[in-house]
């Protein structure tokens, strides 16, 4: 088990410092900050921080901050975006 882990940490390294077309699939969550997530033609999950000015404003204020991740994720959800890979996060891929 340890050893098929450390096949697929070198794997993702690979793609480190790389463009990828990733396909968006959801908006997550993760430790208070927002990511779109989704797939390479691989099968490697990338993170992709949300940088929108109006979230920002909105954090303090959860029925619209609500508003605005659902618009944001009916403009991006489905839409295939070319990224660049910059470090690993857990089994995830952190892009830009």
């Amino acid at each position: 088990m340890a050893l098929a882990l450390e096949d697929s940490k070198k794997f993702r390294e690979k793609f480190l410092g790389k463009e990828s077309s990733i396909l968006i699939e959801e908006i997550r969550e993760i430790e208070g900050k927002y990511y779109y997530t989704g797939f390479n033609k691989e099968y490697i999950r990338y993170i992709l921080p949300i940088q929108d000015k109006q979230l920002a404003e909105f954090m303090e204020n959860q029925e619209k901050k609500e508003e605005r991740l659902s618009q944001l994720g009916k403009e991006a959800i489905g839409s295939i975006r070319t990224v660049k890979g910059l470090a690993l996060v857990g089994e995830m891929i952190l892009a830009e």
